[in-house]
């Protein structure tokens, strides 16, 4: 189906609730015949005004929910004249991501007015991007994470413009209190009241930091982070040294059921060597899991300074695991997200 059959399927722009949402992305790149043609005859695009050819509306939106609970997403499209294109509403399941089809097109700048649950923001992005006949040029990225709205393009080689990172570190959504003194203390506290359900099933096979086969983490920066995922026998030895595994734990990775289960290997770092990582649960995300944990913060701690790591083997859910998402609670206010598709992602100080 090209893109015109899908534009003219939906009515051409948003419906009063917003249309063509929850289609499967990985099909978006076959929208249009080989050679450029569109199949059809032209036909106004309905937002603009001006004749355009609808097949030129090549931008499609996301709308991510990355929180535990169902939102709806209020969105307006407005011109370079702060008049409204298109307007309409997609309540979108916790952890998904829903697909907007045709909201915007490379070289006219459009404003996005978001709303979920409250939360209001607005951007306007400009789509400097060639257009390339047949194929999308590109995705309006909407990004709720509760309390935050971040909106962003996302280009054809899937490089953002930046404004993806300031969703890098946002508040965790859960009540957090700290202790007061140390006879009341709680090493646990960061992640007391994180919610645990709904979860895959999962379980931490070692701590050990000699488990990578390659150093990830290179202490050039005051924060690093970084996520490998495992979802065959193959990832898992290129991942993995087994022989600097003590023998119990080797023979339970290497017996992993792949058909069954995956490997998540999480390494962060810097600081005292009586610091962990604990996980609270596990979901999964269209296309992979998403790992929620925290630091423990132990009353006495070692003056060493050393990464943190987890090697977790994860119930596999019946979607695609193209990327393993984290969620790392690292202090009160504080929460730090980054997914295996990334590298490591460091943070300043």
């Amino acid at each position: 189906m090209n893109r015109r059959e899908i534009l003219a399927g939906i009515g051409l722009g948003f419906a009063p609730v917003l249309a063509g949402c929850g289609e499967d992305t990985a099909g978006s790149e076959d929208q249009s015949p080989s050679d450029g043609s569109d199949g059809g005859s032209d036909a106004d695009d309905g937002t603009d005004g001006g004749g355009t050819d609808a097949d030129d509306l090549s931008v499609d939106g996301r709308l991510h929910n990355e929180t535990d609970t169902a939102h709806t997403f209020e969105l307006v499209v407005r011109d370079s004249d702060g008049d409204v294109l298109t307007e309409g509403e997609e309540r979108v399941e916790a952890s998904t991501t829903e697909r907007v089809p045709a909201v915007a097109r490379p070289g006219e700048p459009r404003t996005f007015d978001v709303a979920v649950d409250g939360v209001e923001t607005s951007r306007t992005l400009e789509f400097d991007v060639e257009p390339t006949a047949g194929q999308v040029d590109g995705y309006v990225d909407i990004r709720y994470t509760g309390g935050k709205i971040v909106i962003f393009f996302t280009d054809p080689d899937g490089t953002d413009d930046g404004a993806a990172d300031a969703d890098r570190v946002d508040t965790p959504p859960y009540e957090i209190q700290k202790p007061d003194d140390v006879e009341d203390w709680n090493e646990e506290y960061l992640g007391e009241h994180m919610p645990t359900e709904p979860s895959l099933g999962f379980e931490v096979l070692t701590n050990a930091r000699g488990v990578l086969r390659e150093r990830r983490l290179t202490h050039d920066a005051d924060e690093e982070y970084w996520v490998g995922l495992a979802t065959d026998g193959t990832a898992r030895d290129e991942l993995l040294d087994l022989d600097a595994v003590e023998a119990g734990t080797r023979e339970r990775i290497e017996s992993v059921d792949f058909e069954e289960r995956l490997l998540v290997v999480v390494e962060t770092g810097y600081g005292s060597g009586s610091v962990e990582h604990r996980w609270g649960r596990m979901e999964d995300t269209a296309d992979g899991v998403d790992l929620y944990g925290y630091y423990t913060d132990p009353t006495e701690g070692t003056d060493d300074v050393t990464t943190w790591l987890s090697l977790l083997e994860i119930e596999r859910p019946d979607t695609a695991v193209d990327r393993a998402r984290v969620s790392l609670t690292v202090d009160t206010d504080r929460r730090v997200r980054f997914d295996s598709t990334e590298g490591v992602v460091t943070l300043e100080g």
